[in-house]
């Protein structure tokens, strides 16, 4: 059917000279919005330069289409590979079908780049090793270990940092003749918590005669607080020997709170260790 009507209708005044006009806006507008999804194609192939359509969309003519596409998302890093954006050489294989629109971020005409080289995991098996506990109780220390205890470790020897994960059996605690007292529910409280973890990342030292810092969260009775735990460390092949010690606040973990002075027992907790183990 004709887009315009018969030259026996074009008297401006007739309704079906103005019936068969919106017709034909219709009809226009209606092949301008296939002819639009063509525009915007032809601008993202090939050439990189947005281009005017040449046909007319009734009285005005087609808008520019945008410069969105392939020069937009081309990437930088093929540009010296493939041509400068706007080119007709290189460029033009930055085709919509060759690179994909569709969220791609890489040109699949480039080879793909290797993937970063991934370093095995330095990790370290505890072979012997003692866990201690020193309490003060009525103005004399008191001295005891965990018998079970587990350390996760990994340390590399050329960066001298690592991590560590240590998990404590609470219930293993001997610790004198107050052992059952301590294990009780005004301290350690091991029915209600079994275990107490520290979990701390290995810091190289900050100079030569200077030891080692594992610096973490240490979670005791339930409640947990950041703190750091120095450590001398010698590597002697594929051997490690490792000792360290720290205090700690007993009221931090709201251990023995029905005891508030020193006179019964301390405040000051002394933790220390001492470990040999082997890279494995």
């Amino acid at each position: 059917m004709a887009l315009w009507p018969a030259p026996a209708l074009r008297s401006r005044g007739s309704g079906a000279f103005r019936a068969l006009r919106g017709l034909s806006r219709i009809r226009l507008v209606a092949a301008g919005r296939v002819d639009r999804a063509a525009c915007h194609w032809r601008a993202e192939t090939c050439d990189h330069r947005p281009r005017r359509h040449d046909e007319p969309h009734g009285r005005r003519s087609r808008p520019r289409a945008r410069a969105s596409g392939c020069e937009a998302r081309r990437p930088a890093a093929c540009a010296g590979r493939h041509g400068r954006a706007g080119d007709l050489g290189g460029g033009r294989l930055h085709s919509r079908r060759l690179f994909g629109h569709a969220g791609a971020g890489r040109c699949r005409i480039c080879p793909r780049p290797p993937p970063p080289a991934t370093v095995p995991e330095a990790g370290w098996a505890v072979e012997q090793g003692t866990l201690e506990i020193e309490v003060t109780q009525a103005g004399s220390a008191v001295a005891g270990q965990f018998g079970q205890w587990q350390a996760d470790i990994v340390y590399d020897p050329e960066s001298r940092t690592g991590r560590v994960a240590v998990s404590v059996d609470i219930a293993s605690l001997t610790l004198g003749a107050v052992s059952d007292a301590a294990k009780g529910p005004d301290f350690l409280n091991a029915a209600a918590h079994p275990v107490a973890t520290f979990e701390a990342e290995i810091l190289p030292p900050p100079a030569e005669d200077q030891p080692h810092v594992a610096h973490g969260r240490l979670t005791i009775a339930g409640q947990t607080i950041e703190t750091d735990l120095p450590f001398a460390l010698t590597v002697q092949d594929d051997v490690a020997q490792a000792q360290g010690r720290m205090r700690v606040d007993r009221r931090d973990f709201g251990i023995g709170a029905g005891y508030a002075d020193e006179g019964t027992v301390g405040f000051g907790v002394e933790i220390g260790f001492a470990l040999s183990a082997k890279q494995q």
